[in-house]
């Protein structure tokens, strides 16, 4: 792929020179002459800007810091005379990747700022990222512990307190206690939520691919929630067909993304219903799954917001609900460069979720 190079420079002379450098086969060549025609031309996307500091419309540094404006994630070098070089030296001071002196250039030269500056770049880049990513884990791990731990120290206490552990209770103390436990659960299971909706948003595009077992994900998440639903009687039916230990993922994200489909057709489904899921792999190329529950059928309205994120999924049943999981689930879909879709009639919501077997 050719290196798209915008050259910012109005001495038709200077302009030649640096075609005549750049005109063998790597390189795509735009020129503008002025500044005002350069932050037009930047819907061209460029790799990499060459730039004079003195044009006709802005003479100086404020001519690079104002590209800068303009293009503030594009590696610059400047192409000075003898008699500014001090004017080049502040605007790499101010980010440019480097500068060049007119006259005292050849194409080998050229071409070799030009490679170093983008490599760089991309290397100031990577080093940012990173340091981003560490401040989003930290961020990360500080929510975790200011606001689930204390919930978690909550649920410890009341559970044998209400159990009898200090002596028996009257009902209406445990009444109250079991309210009260039951909001810190859920105020504890919405954090959760959003908690993952977090750390999958800022997720890179490249996930942590490896090969899976599909299948003993399934009945992890499955044995979970027969667990925490077991009070509703309900069945969960679970069948396969196909290869179920090929699928390449990243573990956790196939992992909450099954789970949030069951846990949302566990909570929205009757007392005593049937859930089924069924996936299957009859081909190479792709894994489908497919889960119904009985219950109402939702309308066409809001069918098309289910993904949004803090999108109420059930207000008059749940309270204020976070809506933070068919978003998890269509975030970790489209990492996966998958598809999902939910369909609701005669009294059955049907999601259905095809991702391809064999990302790389």
């Amino acid at each position: 792929m050719k290196i798209k190079v915008l050259l910012i420079e109005d001495n038709p002379a200077d302009q030649k020179i640096v075609g005549r450098c750049l005109r063998n086969e790597e390189y795509s060549l735009e020129i503008a002459g002025s500044l005002k025609d350069a932050a037009e031309r930047l819907n061209q996307l460029p790799n990499i800007i060459l730039m004079d500091l003195n044009l006709p419309d802005s003479k100086g540094l404020p001519t690079y810091l104002r590209l800068r404006e303009y293009a503030p994630q594009l590696p610059i070098i400047i192409m000075s005379g003898t008699s500014d070089q001090s004017l080049a030296m502040e605007a790499i001071a101010n980010g440019a990747q480097d500068f060049i002196v007119k006259g005292k250039y050849d194409p080998r030269h050229l071409n070799r700022t030009i490679r170093y500056a983008l490599l760089r770049h991309e290397v100031e880049k990577l080093k940012l990222e990173k340091e981003r990513m560490k401040e989003r884990e930290n961020f990360s791990a500080m929510l975790t512990h200011n606001l689930r731990v204390p919930l978690i120290g909550m649920e410890n206490v009341l559970r044998p307190l209400i159990g009898g552990a200090l002596g028996e209770l009257s009902e209406d103390v445990r009444g109250a206690m079991q309210t009260l436990l039951s909001a810190t659960t859920s105020t504890h299971a919405h954090i959760k939520r959003a908690l993952e909706a977090y750390q999958l948003y800022n997720q890179e595009e490249d996930t942590r691919l490896r090969t899976l077992d599909l299948n003993q994900i399934l009945e992890r998440c499955i044995g979970e929630i027969e667990l925490a639903y077991k009070e509703k009687k309900q069945e969960i039916l679970y069948r396969t067909s196909g290869n179920m230990e090929s699928f390449r993922g990243d573990e956790y994200s196939i992992y909450t993304l099954f789970l949030n489909l069951l846990d949302n057709a566990a909570k929205f489904g009757p007392v005593s219903s049937t859930i089924s899921i069924y996936v299957s792999s009859l081909n190479d190329s792709s894994i489908t799954a497919i889960i119904k529950n009985n219950g109402r059928n939702i309308p066409q309205s809001k069918l098309e917001k289910l993904f949004d994120y803090f999108y109420p999924t059930n207000t008059k049943e749940q309270g204020v609900n976070a809506g933070v999981g068919l978003y998890l689930c269509k975030r970790v879909v489209e990492n996966h460069n998958g598809t999902i879709e939910i369909t609701s009639a005669n009294e059955t919501t049907t999601v259905v979720v095809e991702l391809p077997t064999n990302r790389t």
